[in-house]
């Protein structure tokens, strides 16, 4: 299934209709066997922020499904996936890997502000899960900028355009989870 462009008349935008929209279109293809994959050419910002959104609330549900029905803690559904493993997975959901590994992004960016279990504060405080995240993020940006970032020859220019490109898709996340950007640096 191919969405090429959803419009809403401006004096309706931000009201919701999109989202109810997009909400339909993915229970109708998540119910059709004969469709494969939801895929959006050229989306415009809001709208691409949009399918985050709902990705982000698809993959939630799975991995909720996934943890009261035996089928682990959830952690088999959500975790640093590679490239070559988002594609199965995109597949369950009927979304490109692309779309998979930016929605396991933001569910693990939201793992940053919930308190673990064992611990006695949110996983903030965890230089670790920060720099494994941040790397984990870099290293698909560089793949998806390869040709923007293999133009430069400057080592730290490129560096720094990796980072813009890092905080301009932190921006995306925090907006998708409704939080103040924070900066991961």
């Amino acid at each position: 299934l191919r969405i090429c462009q959803a419009f809403v008349l401006p004096p309706y935008q931000r009201s919701g209709h999109g989202q109810r929209l997009l909400d339909g279109v993915y229970k109708d293809m998540l119910a059709k066997d004969d469709v494969v994959e939801l895929t959006v050419e050229d989306a415009a910002p809001a709208f691409a922020r949009l399918r985050d959104q709902m990705d982000y609330k698809l993959l939630k549900k799975k991995t909720r499904e996934s943890s009261s029905t035996g089928g682990g803690n959830g952690n088999d559904v959500c975790r640093f996936v590679s490239e070559k493993e988002a594609v199965p997975l995109a597949a369950g959901l009927k979304i490109t890997p692309r779309q998979y590994r930016r929605a396991n992004e933001i569910i693990q960016l939201e793992e940053l502000f919930v308190s673990d279990s064992n611990a006695a504060a949110p996983k903030l405080n965890d230089d670790e899960f920060k720099k494994k995240y941040r790397l984990m993020v870099k290293k698909r940006l560089v793949k998806e900028k390869t040709e923007q970032l293999g133009s430069v020859k400057d080592k730290k220019i490129r560096q720094d355009m990796l980072g813009r490109f890092f905080d301009d898709l932190m921006k995306e996340y925090f907006h998708v989870l409704r939080r103040p950007y924070l900066d991961l640096n």
